[in-house]
């Protein structure tokens, strides 16, 4: 699949969603057995690619989504994923995903529960018909975690 995705970049350097899904490749294949060196290779060319695909649709929210969640999964870099959320939330306040994702990063890595607790309630007042089954459960389950911890 790597060969491919590079194949079609070498023809459509700026065709965002091969951007995205060789960048997605590169981050879940990355190898904890391969040398250190070849891991922060791949998370960097990752990011490039993320970073490329942002630039060329800088409104796009599945493409901010993708990279928000690549900072905070993968590099660790919340600032910059808590930016991502922020865009993601000015262009499409009611995307559920990115609420309780956003929600969780303040909850667990800013210890803001205020500001989450704030985010779980906004997914929640959505018409249950925007989101999903799973969605709706995880959105439960979560804020109910928080609820306890306070």
């Amino acid at each position: 699949a790597e060969a491919v995705y590079r194949q079609a970049l070498a023809a459509d350097a700026d065709h965002v969603q091969t951007l995205c899904n060789l960048a997605l490749l590169l981050e879940t294949t990355l190898d904890a057995d391969a040398l250190p060196t070849a891991a922060e290779e791949d998370k960097a060319e990752a990011d490039r690619l993320y970073a490329r695909a942002v630039a060329l649709r800088p409104q796009d929210v599945d493409v901010l989504y993708q990279r928000a969640l690549f900072l905070k999964n993968i590099r660790e870099d919340y600032p910059g994923a808590v930016e991502l959320f922020e865009r993601i939330l000015e262009i499409e306040p009611r995307e559920p995903t990115t609420l309780v994702n956003f929600a969780l990063l303040l909850q667990h890595t800013f210890d803001e529960p205020e500001r989450a607790a704030g985010m779980f309630e906004r997914a929640l007042a959505l018409d249950p018909a925007e989101t999903s089954d799973e969605e709706r459960l995880s959105l439960l389950y979560n804020y109910g975690q928080l609820l306890e911890s306070a």
